[in-house]
């Protein structure tokens, strides 16, 4: 692309591995927080959990309700990498009721400014989504959509990966890539690394399909369909 406008990052965890508290405090301190994300080139206030949308993801996560969530290092990272204007992050479970959920008590909370502290929720929520994710499948995806100009035309292009089972795993996939290279010796800076000055495209996709993740495109309006090399 000759000019990179929108970045949206979408992700779709699995229901039925359980998560530690540290994820679920995370979760409710977000909830209703405002922070400051690029929106048009101009850093506006948005709020924890909020601007739903509904995302389709690729086979077979399907169909599903996502929020903004809280403040993400995308938010610096991909502005640096790629002057993208307008830069969002969110995520949704497969169970709309709770995205709903937590979507209304992150815009009463961004209202009125309480619960102040939601440590002591934490128990509850995680206890609650545990007994839910009883009845909750293990796949799990992550989606790219970047829109932007190439020739003078707007072009958006939207890449996917999913995997069929433990989907909670996405999020640590380049963490173990990362220290398989470290053990290989193949990667020895050290401090902040910028992904692509040490992992190739074709690499990074190898790896990815080697722990088992489906690799997907979409163009324009069309349906997902396997990324081929």
């Amino acid at each position: 692309m000759d000019r990179v406008d929108t970045v949206l990052c979408c992700a779709a965890p699995d229901t039925r591995r359980h998560r530690g508290p540290a994820m679920f405090e995370a979760m409710m301190h977000g909830a209703g927080l405002p922070f400051t994300a690029p929106r048009g080139g101009v850093p506006t206030v948005v709020h924890g959990w909020s601007e739903p949308e509904w995302t389709l993801f690729p086979p077979p996560v399907g169909r599903r309700l996502v929020h903004q969530v809280y403040e993400m290092a995308d938010l610096d990272v991909l502005a640096e990498l790629c002057g993208a204007g307008t830069i969002a992050f969110k995520a949704g479970t497969e169970f709309t009721a709770v995205n709903r959920a937590l979507g209304l008590f992150a815009a009463l909370r961004a209202r009125t400014g309480r619960p102040r502290t939601t440590r002591h929720w934490t128990p509850l929520v995680r206890a609650a989504s545990w007994l839910v994710g009883r009845f909750g499948d293990e796949a799990g995806g992550f989606t790219v959509t970047v829109s932007g100009e190439r020739d003078g035309r707007p072009i958006t292009r939207r890449l996917g990966m999913t995997a069929r089972q433990d989907g909670g795993r996405i999020p640590s996939l380049l963490a173990g890539i990362a220290v398989d290279h470290v053990l290989a010796g193949r990667l020895q800076t050290t401090g902040l690394v910028p992904l692509h000055s040490w992992l190739a495209p074709h690499e990074l996709r190898t790896a990815l399909r080697e722990r088992g993740i489906s690799l997907w495109r979409r163009d324009d309006e069309e349906g997902w369909r396997p990324w081929e090399e």
